[in-house]
């Protein structure tokens, strides 16, 4: 079992597994990873560069205006972890 993360970073509440997923390619090279049987394609996401997110995440994407997801990726970039968060 993976260990849960649950943090707040100014009012906004993160969770998700803390699980390493395999980014795959499809067949147009586009790279994703697979949670739950959802496919999250890595170039949906928007660098966390001064944002709140920054120290601790490399990418977000938002679902509305008040919750979306965040990516970590791995220092080989083979690997990414995904999170959750709202407002």
């Amino acid at each position: 079992m993976f260990k849960t993360l649950y943090m707040t970073i100014e009012s906004i509440l993160i969770y998700g597994e803390q699980e390493w997923l395999d980014i795959e390619y499809d067949i147009e090279g586009f790279p994703f990873i697979s949670f739950n049987g959802e496919k999250y394609r890595i170039d949906d996401y928007m660098i966390t560069k001064n944002t709140s997110f920054e120290k601790h995440f490399d990418g977000y994407a938002s679902d509305s205006f008040f919750s979306g997801t965040l990516i970590k990726l791995s220092d080989d970039n083979d690997q990414a972890q995904l999170f959750f968060y709202m407002s």
